[in-house]
């Protein structure tokens, strides 16, 4: 089973968030909105933090339950890796999550890339 570490967020950055997700739970939000950018089905929210719009000051997700899918596969999937926890649910070693945000860090370089290169 693969449970998120407490009080971290990493993760939790400004994603696409479903209009139907977004609708029903934003009540729930706390963090301070710059943008918002309605995009088809989606809703893409810019804080002034740049964490999600859903993260309390705590770094607990408010729609925990209710997240999207994106955030349901994080750290479950081989594209989504978590840095401190394997996919498999066991903490990673020092060594491990360095080598890991080298990976992830490489591979956000390349996607950064391709994007410029069109």
């Amino acid at each position: 089973m693969w449970i998120c570490r407490e009080k971290c967020g990493e993760c939790c950055g400004c994603i696409p968030i479903p209009l139907e997700i977004y609708s029903k739970n934003k009540h729930l939000i706390d963090n301070k909105i710059e943008l918002i950018q309605t995009l088809e089905n989606e809703v893409y929210i810019i804080t002034d933090n740049g964490l999600c719009v859903f993260l309390d000051e705590n770094k607990r997700c408010q729609i925990y339950n209710d997240r999207p899918k994106v955030c349901r596969d994080y750290g479950t999937i081989e594209e989504l890796l978590c840095p401190y926890i394997k996919m498999n649910g066991r903490q990673r070693t020092e060594t491990g999550i360095r080598t890991t945000k080298r990976k992830i860090d490489c591979e956000v370089s390349d996607s950064i890339k391709r994007l410029w290169r069109g």
